[in-house]
């Protein structure tokens, strides 16, 4: 957040991620804005779906499964 209390980044979803933000620079340098954030939403989706579904699978130990979407 910036002096006025305005989010200026936020951070990625479902994955790792090391920033430095210089809050006294520069905000125009900042690559993963809140105006970034609207487009990535659906990205969001997968990537938390992917995550949970490999995290579940590397617990359990299961080496095979079958995903069936529907409409």
């Amino acid at each position: 957040m910036n002096k006025q209390g305005e989010l200026i980044y936020f951070g990625k979803s479902f994955e790792e991620e090391i920033t430095i933000i210089d809050l006294d620079g520069s905000q125009q340098d900042v690559k993963n804005t809140v105006a970034d954030r609207d487009a990535q939403t659906n990205e969001q989706y997968l990537q938390a779906i992917q995550l949970g579904t490999f995290d579940y699978l590397r617990k359990t130990g299961i080496k095979d499964v079958v995903i069936g979407v529907s409409g």
